[in-house]
């Protein structure tokens, strides 16, 4: 692309546009600023994991791009955040390799910030937030790896940046409209709304607002990359950017966690992996095992039976907090301190250790847009046991290139705790068949390399 200009005495030149100075300077091999958005980069959970293999993976193969994250503020250094992420991903950043900009602004990202219109508010505050970031730090690439697409205009048209989303999920979807439009509750729907006819109508209007909003983000973006099926027919619905829009799965450490024994037996424990944050859903984890002692109470009298399960998750602020004490107030209703433990901010080698001897991961999060904890699961050797939607519906828990099964999907409460009882009772040789499918099933379709190659693509498309 070149931008023509007339000059006096009717002279024409022309000018090089952004992405022809950026080929320029890759070619050359000159210093090309690279800069992720990405406030709570050390937070230990998939979006953080994407992130810093995409750092990892460009330090190691463009020694020419200077790396930049802007982030919340903190009183941690450089050296502590990457012990932090040494800690939660085997990822070892020099302090020279990185730089960080702190916002002051960043809570304004915060959905806890905004009591109403949440939604609506939360992204504009993105939007400021991001121009603030911008105006302390201008990059040749900016990349927005958190899913706050409207700061991706103001890169574009007004610091004039290559822009790249890799999106998560979307900041709205038709099944967050639906949802309102029939007034069904959920987590983003709660009880107030579904039951008052005003305020639900109310919603539905600033919904739709909304969605016309986000709709025009995709003009400013120069590539997407989403992370499953899901979220791509979501974007490609939405953005109407098909030519620009490509599935990058999320990256998984199969070459590690595939070294761990599939054949021996396994602790009688179940998992699970995910951070503390209300649309997990750990509270279906606790109330399917209080239906499982209901509907077998062997398990709960039988030592031969006794299984244990063990809540594995990230914690970033008091909310985060809160849901833990509330997951602990659960476990003392339904008397299960004996069987089911909380632990937080688990250093990735203990991490390991679990992944190593546990027998069955469970996840609970409706709607979720990819679910890397899945893979990680299946990769282990542990019988998967997800929800019945989006991502784990779609791309993980699904049977392999010959049919088989590899793992269990539910919906309920009831589901779950059934699905429990039938792993629990499987017997040694159709454990080790269906680890040894879901292994090589994810390792054909979900890999580091695959995600190192596909991410490159991606931001690199059109320079």
């Amino acid at each position: 692309m070149v931008k023509k200009v007339v000059k006096r005495g009717g002279i024409i030149i022309t000018l090089p546009s952004r992405e022809d100075k950026i080929k320029a300077l890759i070619k050359n091999k000159e210093k090309v600023k690279i800069a992720f958005f990405h406030p709570f980069c050390y937070s230990g959970g998939g979006g953080e994991k994407v992130l810093w293999t995409a750092v990892d993976t460009i330090l190691r193969n463009y020694e020419n791009f200077e790396i930049t994250i802007y982030m919340k503020k903190t009183e941690l250094t450089k050296k502590e955040i990457l012990e932090k992420i040494k800690e939660q991903f085997n990822l070892d950043i020099k302090e020279n390799q990185i730089n960080f900009i702190q916002l002051s602004l960043w809570k304004l990202t915060v959905a806890e910030t905004y009591p109403v219109v949440r939604l609506l508010l939360q992204n504009i505050g993105a939007a400021i937030t991001g121009f603030e970031a911008l105006i302390k730090y201008k990059p040749d690439i900016f990349v927005e790896t958190v899913g706050f697409g409207f700061i991706n205009p103001i890169a574009k048209a007004f610091f004039r940046c290559h822009v790249v989303s890799y999106v998560h999920y979307p900041s709205i979807s038709e099944d967050m409209i639906k949802r309102v439009a029939n007034r069904v509750e959920d987590v983003t729907n709660s009880q107030n709304i579904t039951t008052n006819p005003v305020l639900s109508t109310l919603k539905l209007v600033y919904y739709l607002i909304s969605k016309e909003l986000y709709s025009s983000v995709g003009l400013y973006t120069d590539s997407v990359m989403t992370n499953s099926t899901w979220t791509y027919n979501h974007i490609k619905k939405l953005w109407d950017v098909p030519e620009k829009t490509s599935i990058v799965y999320p990256p998984c450490d199969t070459s590690y966690l595939s070294t761990f024994d599939i054949n021996n037996k396994r602790e009688r424990q179940i998992i699970s992996l995910a951070q503390f944050r209300p649309e997990k859903a750990h509270h279906i984890q606790i109330e399917a095992y209080a239906k499982l002692l209901e509907k077998h109470p062997e398990y709960r009298n039988d030592s031969s039976k006794f299984t244990k399960m063990v809540l594995i998750g990230g914690c970033r602020n008091k909310n985060d907090e809160k849901i833990v004490e509330d997951l602990k107030s659960l476990i003392k209703k339904y008397d299960l301190e004996k069987f089911v433990t909380i632990l937080t901010n688990l250093p990735y080698n203990e991490l390991c250790n679990y992944l190593k001897t546990s027998l069955i991961g469970i996840h609970t999060m409706k709607d979720e847009h990819f679910g890397i904890s899945n893979i990680e699961f299946m990769t282990s050797g542990l019988i998967t046991l997800s929800n019945k939607s989006a991502g784990p519906l779609l791309d993980i828990v699904v049977p392999d290139e010959d049919g088989n099964k590899t793992g269990f999907l539910a919906s309920t409460v009831e589901e779950y705790a059934d699905c429990l009882n039938e792993i629990l009772e499987m017997s040694e040789e159709d454990l080790v068949k269906m680890r040894t499918c879901a292994r090589n099933h994810v390792q054909k379709k979900f890999s580091i390399e695959k995600f190192e190659q596909g991410f490159m693509d991606g931001v690199l498309k059109d320079l």
